[in-house]
């Protein structure tokens, strides 16, 4: 898939889009806008089959990654953690970690995409959301 498919697809996204272009490392920058409605199987495809990593700045911590596909994974603090129980209900991607005690909720349907980590009783809210695709192929 074409970047400009992929950016296509993912108009619903609110966010800066990287794609760092195999072969020639160019790198394309788009600004997508925003909608409140999702399609709900374009958001199940790029969440659970497409290769994706979600990057933000969090309040305790530097900088956490989510990569998604069919081995989801978020890197936190010091190390990578699975991903258990993840959802898509059409407007926000969920999941728990760190052996359950932990979850995120990523809404890329609101007009400002954000991302939040919830710890016991603290919520951690993360800013300044990039993705980049890393693989376009199923």
């Amino acid at each position: 898939m074409k970047f400009a498919q992929l950016a296509a697809r993912m108009a619903f996204f609110s966010l800066v889009i990287t794609h760092q272009a195999s072969g020639a490392q160019a790198h394309d920058t788009t600004l997508l806008t925003s909608t409140n409605d999702i399609a709900a199987t374009f958001g199940r495809d790029f969440f659970f089959k497409e290769k994706h990593v979600i990057r933000a700045n969090c309040d305790s911590w530097d900088e956490v990654e989510i990569i998604t596909g069919t081995s989801p994974r978020i890197i936190i603090g010091i190390g990578p953690d699975l991903v258990r129980s993840a959802k898509w209900d059409g407007k926000e991607y969920s999941f728990d970690f760190d052996t359950g005690s932990m979850s995120a909720k990523f809404t890329p349907s609101t007009s400002e995409s954000h991302l939040v980590i919830i710890g016991g009783f603290t919520k951690y809210q993360c800013k300044n959301i990039v993705i980049d695709a890393l693989n376009k192929k199923r």
